[in-house]
């Protein structure tokens, strides 16, 4: 199969699977969501190169504080959510920050399994992180869309 056809393949699939996920979180069923961690983590180990990131809920502790998948060695952190909202950011940013993350991690990234927003206030967000963490919409807050590029 050329490299064309396998990547028309993975997005009609990603966006099916966003699509589904958006209209399972609108009615409260969350179960995909924790199925989606796992392959949110696949398409980062691929779309990275990047064999050593791993689910910080199933190696360390369920319901890790603010962050899901993480490479230690990278000192990269990810947030896989289904809210595309400004106000989820900024909740797990505090919660990032309040739990002394950065000292471990020196990036946070929100990987969306639905659509992102189309713009995000970057100023209201470097202000919650001050000089802890630098943080860039652009590169930080990304969907499949993102990925798959």
């Amino acid at each position: 199969m050329k490299q064309q056809e396998l990547v028309t393949q993975a997005r009609d699939l990603l966006a099916e699977i966003s699509t589904k996920i958006s209209l399972s979180s609108k009615n409260n069923l969350l179960d995909i969501n924790q199925v989606a961690e796992g392959l949110v983590l696949r398409l980062i180990r691929i779309a990275w190169s990047n064999p050593t990131m791993r689910s910080l809920n199933a190696d360390e502790k369920k319901n890790y504080p603010g962050i899901d998948l993480a490479d230690d060695s990278q000192r990269v952190a990810i947030q896989v959510t289904a809210t595309p909202s400004m106000a989820k950011i900024k909740t797990a940013l505090k919660t990032f920050l309040k739990h002394n993350l950065d000292r471990r991690y020196g990036r946070l990234v929100f990987v969306l399994i639905t659509k992102k927003q189309s713009r995000y206030s970057s100023k209201e967000l470097n202000k919650i992180c001050g000089d802890r963490l630098e943080f860039d919409v652009g590169r930080d807050v990304l969907d499949f869309g993102d990925l798959l590029g």
